[in-house]
C-alpha cells in the first residue's frame, strides 16, 4: 500500500499525536474528486447560505461515489494531494459524502493544509460522529444529523441548522448554531450563539449574544459568560449563572440565578453535566461517550423531572 506521510500542526485542547499516514487516494477516487474541483472553479457548488440544498454537483458526484471504493484515510489523503489546488477549500462536502459511506462509525479529522475546508461534515449521517482536531472554515457541521464534536477554530455558521447533537470546546469566530434543531453545548467560544435556534442549548463557557430571536421550543441554559441572554426569545431560560442583560426577552418561562439558587437539584444537574463534559475535553471518546446519552428529547425529560419536583410548572 502506498502512504503519504504528512505532519500537521495540533488544534484544540487535545495533545496532537505528531505523524499519521494517510492512504494515497486510488485513480478512480482521485478522478472524481478533480470533478468536483472542476465544478467548484466554474461555481457550481454554490448554494443560498440558508438552503438545505446541498451544492449543485452532490448528487452527480454522489452517484458516481457509488460505485468507488474508498476510505476515510484515503478521503483525507485527497486534502494532501490536492492541497495547492485553488478550489481544495470547498472539499468539505465532497469528504462527508464519503463519511457517510464508509464503514466508521467515528471520523477523525486532523488534516491541516492550510486552507480551510468549508462545509465540513455537511448533512453528516445519522449514527455518524464527527470529531475535528483541525482548523476548519464555514457551515462547519451544517445541518448535520450525527454527532459533531470541535476541538479546532471553526468558521462562521458554525453547526448551523444542526438536527445532530453539537458539542464545541473550541472557538466558532461568529455565528454558532444558527437555527439549530438539536441538542448544542458551547464548552468553548462564540460571539453569537443560537440565534433562532429551536432547540435546548447550553453555554458553559462564553457566548456574547445567546438565543438571540430563539423560538418557543428552545430552551436557553446560560452556565457561562454571556453578554446578552434571550433578545427578542419566546424560548424558555436558565440562568444558572445570570448575563451582563437580559434586555428585551419575551420569554413565558425565565429562572435567573436567584431563582436557580433555590432549585439544588437543577444547580447539581448542570454541574454534574459540566463535569463530564470537561473531561472530554482532552478525550474525545470520554465526551464521546457523554453525548451518546445526551439529547433534546432527553435533556427535556430531566429538566421537566427536576422542576416538576421543586413545585414548577414547564409549559
Amino acid at each position: 500500500m502506498s502512504n503519504l506521510t504528512y505532519k500537521f500542526k495540533g488544534a484544540g485542547h487535545e495533545e496532537p499525536e505528531g505523524k499519521r499516514k494517510y492512504e494515497k487516494p486510488n485513480r478512480r477516487l482521485a478522478a472524481i474528486f478533480e470533478e468536483w474541483l472542476k465544478a467548484a472553479e466554474m461555481d457550481m457548488l454554490d448554494r443560498d447560505e440558508n438552503s438545505r440544498e446541498p451544492p449543485t454537483a452532490t448528487s452527480y458526484i454522489r452517484d458516481k461515489l457509488a460505485g468507488c471504493p474508498c476510505t476515510v484515510a484515503e478521503a483525507h489523503g485527497l486534502l494532501i494531494k490536492y492541497q495547492d489546488h485553488p478550489k481544495i477549500k470547498e472539499a468539505g462536502t465532497f469528504l462527508t459524502l464519503i463519511y457517510n459511506r464508509a464503514k466508521d462509525k467515528v471520523i477523525i479529522f486532523d488534516v491541516d493544509i492550510g486552507a480551510r475546508i468549508n462545509s465540513l461534515g455537511h448533512e453528516l449521517a445519522k449514527g455518524k460522529c464527527l470529531v475535528n482536531k483541525s482548523n476548519v472554515g464555514e457551515h462547519f457541521g451544517s445541518c448535520s444529523e450525527g454527532l459533531i464534536i470541535n476541538y479546532g477554530e471553526a468558521g462562521d455558521y458554525c453547526g448551523d441548522s444542526t438536527e445532530g447533537p453539537f458539542l464545541n470546546y473550541a472557538k466558532c469566530r461568529d455565528v454558532a448554531a444558527r437555527a439549530a434543531e438539536e441538542l448544542w453545548i458551547n464548552a468553548g467560544e462564540t460571539m453569537s450563539f443560537g440565534y433562532e435556534a429551536n432547540a435546548p442549548l447550553i453555554n458553559f463557557n462564553r457566548a456574547s449574544t445567546f438565543g438571540v430571536q430563539a423560538k418557543s421550543e428552545a430552551t436557553l441554559i446560560n452556565a457561562g459568560h454571556c453578554k446578552l441572554l434571550g433578545d427578542f426569545a419566546e424560548a424558555r431560560i436558565i440562568a444558572i449563572v445570570n448575563p451582563h442583560s437580559y434586555k428585551d426577552t419575551s420569554s413565558k418561562f425565565k429562572l435567573t440565578e436567584a431563582d436557580c439558587n433555590k432549585i439544588p437539584r437543577l444547580v447539581k444537574y448542570f454541574g454534574n453535566l459540566k463535569q463530564k463534559i470537561e473531561e472530554g475535553r482532552t478525550d474525545h471518546n470520554k465526551a464521546i461517550s457523554v453525548m451518546e446519552n445526551l439529547n433534546a428529547q432527553t435533556m427535556e425529560e430531566n429538566l421537566e423531572r427536576i422542576l416538576a419536583l421543586s413545585g414548577l410548572g414547564w409549559w
